[in-house]
């Protein structure tokens, strides 16, 4: 009996050895499993904080660049410029950098003309964790380009073409990049460090580059409604300050810049007058009440119409009694308008417009798509009418009443 029991005892020991063994693998298999997904959480955690803080990036330059010129309104810049990158790491713009591309950090404050200090947007500081930049030098504070719905960018991601500004997170170091550095090639990988207008997502080899752009398209439509807006508010301080306001120019090929600068004595639609400090009856405002100079510099008076009604001009009393302006915005009829400025789109094909025809003045049909645009057929009234943007409505409107309340 006894070598039985011997051989039932080793047995029992080789089942408890192996079930030792099992249980072992299977709390290291569990072990390994956990700390993976440990890191995975990690890793994730981290890929959204910095998904939300590129977010959080890109929506604070497009808040500089729509309101630059309040900043800066003496800076010849304004509207639609975006800060030059920081390539000292430092914090600020380093203006060398533009209008070249030239990448470098994201910056984190600047200064304006009034010497007050900005910030843009306060995010981690340490050198792995800064985002990398680069604008399209066209639409840089310091480009002597002409900003306004007609400039193109530069930049590309992927192939998508029209990009204003990329931001980038460059992720830890990778093989053969030292940090801290200046040098973009120790933070960013592949088409991203190369120094060109080409930017990517992803490449052959080692990358971790992460990155968000903005385009043209996402951010002109805000800065036209910045000028827009600006524009409006202009007029009501020349109005305020002269008690009258400016006739237009003449609607003409914006490649003719003597015939769509001049304020036009009679003249009550038509381009926004930009050359308004002139000894003409209608149009000697004073340049106190002038427009900012990078209205003109920028061309943004190529593409603003203007109207302003019978009562209010050339020491008129603005008190709208008869040849009112009647303008519908969205739906919203507002009757007896002092003016109305509107940014007119691109050309539509479909509505058969023309804006190169050398017979001065164009009508406003070419450049405003509602056929009602300058009707007078109902009497009285000068009619507009804008509708929401689609196919063939491109344009946006801001009008006011002057002796009513503030424009806005």
């Amino acid at each position: 009996m006894a070598p039985t029991r011997q051989l039932k005892s080793q047995k029992s020991i080789q089942g408890a050895v192996l079930l030792l063994i099992v249980s072992v693998l299977v709390l290291g298999s569990a072990a390994l499993f956990l700390g993976t997904q440990n890191l995975n959480r990690a890793d994730l955690n981290r890929r959204d904080t910095v998904t939300r803080d590129l977010q959080k990036a890109k929506q604070s330059l497009i808040a500089f660049a729509t309101n630059y010129a309040d900043d800066h309104i003496d800076g010849g810049a304004g509207y639609g410029h975006f800060p030059c990158p920081d390539t000292d790491n430092d914090g600020i713009p380093d203006f060398p950098a533009c209008p070249f591309l030239e990448a470098g950090r994201l910056v984190t404050h600047w200064t304006t003309s009034a010497g007050k200090a900005q910030e843009l947007y306060p995010y981690a500081q340490e050198s792995s964790r800064q985002f990398w930049y680069v604008t399209s030098p066209e639409f840089s504070t310091h480009s002597t380009s002409i900003v306004n719905p007609d400039t193109i960018a530069e930049l590309t991601v992927d192939g998508i073409g029209d990009v204003v500004a990329v931001i980038v997170d460059p992720g830890p170091p990778l093989s053969g990049q030292t940090r801290p550095s200046d040098d973009v090639e120790d933070y960013l990988e592949g088409d991203n460090a190369d120094g060109d207008e080409n930017f990517v997502t992803s490449v052959d080899g080692e990358f971790n580059d992460r990155l968000i752009f903005i385009t043209r398209e996402e951010v002109m439509p805000l800065v036209e409604i910045r000028v827009l807006y600006y524009v409006l508010h202009q007029l009501e301080a020349i109005f305020a300050d002269r008690g009258y306001l400016p006739y237009a120019s003449l609607l003409g090929d914006i490649d003719d810049a003597d015939s769509v600068l001049a304020c036009v004595p009679q003249i009550n639609s038509g381009f926004l007058p930009v050359d308004i400090d002139q000894a003409l009856p209608g149009c000697d405002i004073g340049a106190a009440t002038n427009f900012g100079a990078w209205v003109k510099s920028n061309r943004w008076h190529h593409h603003i119409y203007y109207h302003v009604d019978d009562n209010c001009d050339h020491e008129a009393t603005c008190v709208p009694t008869s040849n009112t302006l009647e303008v519908t915005i969205d739906d919203e009829l507002r009757e007896r308008q002092s003016f109305m400025v509107a940014f007119f789109g691109e050309v539509i094909d479909a509505l058969g417009q023309d804006r190169s025809n050398p017979v001065l003045p164009h009508l406003p049909q070419d450049y405003l798509d509602s056929p009602l645009s300058g009707d007078t057929s109902a009497g009285n009234e000068v009619r507009y009418e804008f509708f929401p943007i689609d196919a063939v409505n491109n344009d946006r409107a801001l009008s006011c009443q002057l002796t009513g309340a503030p424009c806005s």
